[in-house]
């Protein structure tokens, strides 16, 4: 997960200094589960690269099968969001579909509290979600994600040679769901529409 998330400070570092960036956090996780940040980045017209970090922070009950009877007590999440918008003005805001890719490592405790059992996985899907931007720049947003697990590996910590479930596991489903709130740096929204409509008036109307 460290290296998915060292990528992605790479491929901004070019980026930061003169693209539009949105700094958001998912308000529920605050509430419910720990800590939910993202970073948007715009690329091009209609490209942007989000990665996020979610770090689970109070215990949470499991939904996992395979651990049916115990919580998550400690996680870490990195995710990497590829979006393309479809929208063609320069306000950047709308919907979009993309790529991702995730990869978390997690603590579980038994309801017992006899067992500690870690977790790690890598998955990877389609993305899809709207955002909206207000002329004052704040950013309301759903980012959602389907695919696959690559890796599902699941050992109890103080018997690390015993494997619940271990190795590739293409038919465990995987995704995410966000409700993020947020900030954009950079070009007003109320200034990239007004150019937007200004580039497509014809010269003759300019005139």
């Amino acid at each position: 997960m460290k290296k998915l998330l060292t990528i992605a400070f790479f491929l901004l570092s070019f980026q930061w200094v003169s693209a539009q960036v949105e700094v958001k956090l998912n308000p529920i996780n605050l509430l419910f589960s720990g800590i939910d940040a993202s970073v948007e980045v715009r690329l091009s017209k209609h490209i942007a690269l989000e990665p996020y970090v979610n770090l689970t922070l109070y215990p949470l009950k499991n939904e996992n099968a395979y651990l049916a009877s115990a919580q998550l007590t400690k996680g870490t999440e990195g995710n990497i969001n590829a979006k393309y918008y479809f929208s063609d003005t320069k306000a950047f805001y709308g919907f979009y579909t993309g790529l991702y890719l995730r990869a978390a490592e997690n603590k579980f405790l038994t309801n017992d509290k006899k067992e500690t059992i870690s977790q790690n996985l890598t998955g990877i899907g389609v993305s899809f979600g709207f955002k909206w931007v207000t002329r004052k720049n704040l950013v309301l947003g759903i980012d959602s994600g389907f695919g696959r697990k690559l890796r599902n590996d699941l050992s109890e910590t103080t018997n690390p040679t015993t494997f619940i479930n271990s190795g590739f596991a293409f038919t465990d489903l995987d995704g995410f769901f966000r409700f993020v709130m947020g900030f954009r740096f950079g070009e007003k929204v109320k200034k990239a529409e007004k150019q937007a409509k200004s580039n497509n008036i014809p010269k003759s109307e300019k005139n």
